[in-house]
């Protein structure tokens, strides 16, 4: 019989605990890449696969902009060592974008400004300093021209 591994133990338990508190769940899967996000879910929630923990979620889902910049949902980084944002705009108008992150939700930090983002273009960006929430920001890039735009983040623990 396989004794089970404390170290895996612990770091499931820990993980368990601090994603609790965030609403997030998560499942043990043997899978070597994270899978993909379903359609019609916001959350994917975190799991381990060979030692490192994953997590996604999508902060903006087919979202209009306007003339002004607007906020996404609000990603909880504490866990993950660096997070990928992933933006895309969907064939419909050009947009620009703000990243931000603070380790005080009182003082956010502006990591990328006005970064303009073509219609139907992609655009990725990587946080690896130690912050704990990430989010962005997205307006239209002409006046009364709405843009639509997902946008994910996925985050690796170290």
């Amino acid at each position: 019989m396989l004794k089970e591994n404390p170290r895996r133990t612990n770091f499931e338990a820990t993980l368990n605990m601090a994603l609790k508190s965030t609403g997030i769940g998560y499942t043990r899967r043997g899978a070597e890449q994270p899978p993909s996000m379903p359609e019609g879910y916001d959350y994917h929630g975190a799991f381990k696969s060979k030692g490192v923990g994953y997590g996604t979620k999508r902060i903006l889902r087919d979202h209009l902009t306007s003339d002004n910049y607007e906020d996404s949902v609000v990603f909880d980084m504490r866990l993950f060592s660096r997070v990928l944002i992933h933006i895309k705009e969907l064939n419909v108008n050009a947009v620009s974008y703000n990243l931000l992150a603070c380790v005080d939700p009182s003082q956010w930090e502006a990591l990328k400004s006005d970064q303009a983002l073509a219609k139907a273009a992609t655009a990725k960006e990587i946080v690896t300093d130690p912050y704990n929430w990430v989010k962005i920001q997205v307006k239209s890039t002409a006046p009364g021209s709405a843009g639509k735009v997902n946008a994910f983040i996925s985050g690796k623990t170290p």
